[in-house]
């Protein structure tokens, strides 16, 4: 009660509502949704912050069916607040392809920007942090290989690439 929750609505080719969908997290806390995607099958991924018990932040994950129905919901267990600001779904393509497709979802993890990887099953199997110390690092921009991450230290501001593959962050490469 008087607690934000996700509110998801679908809209068909018409502009008519197909379906609308609130979702409370398990702690029934505070719940924001940051972004969306839809996949080739009409599924509908919207991922956010979620509150646990503790009040700390968590990514969660929901992913909908086309009629509306919740087919998993992931939530990323972490000890310090995360707060996830962007998803690419560069990969996330379903049905014939027999490897599994992935959300990659960029967020702040207390001073340092986090790429966190989820597969279309809902299970999150990869979490690496970039940051510099000293500085706040926050993910700006997201594509299918790279992640923008803006360092602000003492009102000077820095902007990196962070390069990663399927599996693994691969590097970081400065750009100006």
């Amino acid at each position: 009660e008087g607690r934000a929750d996700l509110l998801t609505l679908a809209y068909g080719k018409d502009d008519n509502l197909l379906w609308a969908e609130q979702h409370d997290g398990a702690a029934r806390k505070d719940d924001y949704a940051r972004a969306i995607t839809v996949d080739d099958s009409s599924n509908v991924y919207v991922t956010g912050s979620s509150e646990n018990a503790n009040i700390v932040s968590q990514v969660s994950t929901v992913k909908y069916d086309k009629e509306g129905n919740i087919a998993w919901i992931a939530t990323l267990k972490e000890k310090e607040p995360v707060e996830p600001l962007i998803m690419q779904p560069a990969y996330l393509h379903l049905g014939k392809q027999q490897d599994p497709a992935y959300l990659y979802i960029a967020a702040a993890v207390e001073n340092s920007a986090a790429l966190i990887r989820c597969n279309a099953n809902g299970f999150y199997s990869a979490r690496a942090k970039s940051g510099m110390r000293g500085k706040v690092c926050r993910p700006t921009a997201l594509s299918g290989k790279c992640m923008a991450v803006e360092c602000i230290s003492n009102n000077l501001v820095k902007a990196y690439l962070v390069k990663f593959g399927p599996s693994e962050l691969l590097g970081i490469a400065r750009w100006d």
